[in-house]
């Protein structure tokens, strides 16, 4: 038994669908599918009742998960403490996504460099799943992630920013100074895909949809420049941060865009602070490190 079969498990129990599983895991179904196979052969039972669209636990899965869970998580206590008891390199691994504003990098960068004088920060940017795996494997040691967090994540939200909506600079809402939902009943709204992590995309989607928006355009990628882009081509309105704030969402800055804020409630794009529980708990000097992270009330909250 190994513990990737232990992980698919898991996954596989947790969303209630094999490829579900598989994309919050960075693969496709088939290797999950077969990893449990695999599982179910080595126990002797079955462990999933699987169905057309979904499957679910059997009763030897329902009492298996939860001694997988704990095994697991004694692995990862036993990582933290290997990392406790095993002097780390002289610098901190920040990590973070490529939609992050850069200013809060910054931010917790420099508290960080003020809470460890000398100590240098090595920044890795990785797409929010995978980042939540590096934190799991304490491959880096904290990171600025979305909102809502992987479960069984430690987190603390840092900032919260309000969005806008974006569209061609020749578009007919292109000059309002507010835009309103019901201005934009009958267009097309261009969205990355649904996923299960990280579901701040979904979270954006349910709530145009609460709106009353029904359109939608969506894009298989979570890359700004190529939503950017098909806007550019298409026409359309993608919801976005400012231009202001940085990073890819620079794009929007050329002169072919507008960018204009949202009349009534908007959707909100949230930041948090997160960590490794076991690490945390397991190392009292990281654990003030960590505590140690907070950026100024005025920062926490960026309407745009």
């Amino acid at each position: 038994m190994e513990l990737h079969q232990l992980r698919c498990f898991i996954a596989v129990a947790h969303y209630g669908h094999f490829t579900l599983a598989a994309q919050s895991l960075h693969l496709t179904a088939s290797p999950v599918s077969r990893t449990v196979r695999a599982l179910e052969s080595e126990l002797g039972v079955e462990l999933f009742v699987r169905r057309h669209h979904s499957v679910g636990l059997t009763d030897a899965g329902e009492r298996l998960v939860a001694k997988a869970k704990s095994i697991l998580a004694q692995v990862d206590e036993l990582s933290a403490a290997a990392a406790e008891a095993t002097p780390r390199a002289d610098e901190i691994a920040l990590g973070g996504t490529h939609m992050a504003p850069p200013g809060a990098l910054d931010e917790v960068v420099g508290r960080i460099e003020a809470h460890l004088p000398g100590r240098s920060v090595r920044i890795t940017l990785a797409d929010p799943s995978a980042l939540c795996d590096l934190l799991e494997d304490s491959r880096v040691d904290i990171a600025v992630a979305h909102l809502p967090m992987r479960p069984g994540m430690g987190f603390r939200p840092l900032a919260t920013y309000d969005l806008r909506l974006a569209m061609r600079a020749d578009d007919p809402l292109a000059s309002r100074s507010l835009v309103g939902w019901d201005d934009l009943q009958g267009r097309t709204m261009t969205i990355a895909t649904s996923t299960p992590y990280p579901s701040a995309l979904n979270d954006i989607r349910r709530h145009l949809e609460n709106v009353g928006l029904r359109r939608f355009e969506e894009i298989d990628s979570t890359d700004v420049s190529l939503l950017a882009h098909r806007i550019r081509c298409r026409g359309g309105v993608i919801p976005t941060l400012a231009p202001s704030v940085g990073g890819p969402w620079k794009v929007f800055e050329d002169p072919a865009y507008a960018v204009v804020p949202i009349k009534g409630s908007a959707p909100r794009f949230a930041l948090a602070l997160a960590w490794n529980p076991a690490r945390y708990r397991a190392d009292p000097a990281f654990a003030t490190l960590v505590d140690s992270i907070t950026l100024p009330a005025d920062r926490t909250t960026q309407p745009l």
